[in-house]
C-alpha cells in the first residue's frame, strides 16, 4: 500500500483551472448507459517526497517509479469505490515524461473513462498530469478486477 505513505490523495484541492466538486461523482451527464465513469475525473495526489523509494530509485536523481504510477492508479479507484481491485492486464502504457519529486510535489490523475468489461472486469483510461494540466506524466489504460476473499 502506497495511500498515505507514499502519495495522498485531496479529493477537492486541485489547481484552480481544474473543475472538482468537493465530493467524487460515479457519473457525469456525458455517462454512456455502460460506462461508470465518462471523465474527467479529476483526483489531486501529493507525493510524500522523503518517502524511502526515492533513496533506491534513484539515489542522486530520484524518480517516481513506473510500478509506483500504476500502484497509485489502483488504489485511488480502490479509495474511490470503497472496494480492492486488482490489476490484472495494461493494454497501453505510456510513461511519457518522468516525474521527479524534486521538481513536482503534485499532481492530477485524470480518469477519463471506467467501462464494465463483458466478462466483469473494468477497463481504466486515465492520465497523471502536472496540476495545471500542461505536462502529462502518463497515459494509461489498465484492466482491473475486483478483488474476491474466496
Amino acid at each position: 500500500m502506497l495511500l498515505n505513505d507514499f502519495f495522498f490523495i485531496d479529493w477537492a484541492g486541485l489547481a484552480p483551472s481544474i473543475k472538482a466538486d468537493s465530493q467524487p461523482v460515479a457519473e457525469t451527464e456525458d455517462t454512456t448507459e455502460n460506462e461508470l465513469v465518462n471523465g474527467p475525473l479529476n483526483v489531486g495526489l501529493h507525493l510524500n517526497i522523503d518517502h524511502d523509494i526515492f533513496n533506491g530509485h534513484f539515489p542522486a536523481e530520484p524518480i517516481v517509479p513506473g510500478v509506483c504510477q500504476l500502484q497509485m492508479v489502483t488504489e485511488v479507484l480502490s479509495s474511490y469505490f470503497g472496494e480492492a481491485f486488482i490489476l490484472t492486464d495494461s493494454p497501453s502504457v505510456k510513461f511519457l515524461k518522468v516525474i521527479s519529486p524534486q521538481e513536482v510535489r503534485d499532481l492530477v490523475m485524470s480518469i477519463q473513462k471506467i467501462v464494465p468489461t463483458s466478462d466483469g472486469l473494468l477497463r481504466v483510461e486515465c492520465s497523471l498530469t502536472s496540476t495545471f494540466e500542461d505536462v502529462i506524466y502518463s497515459k494509461l489504460v489498465l484492466i482491473y478486477r475486483k478483488e474476491s476473499l474466496e
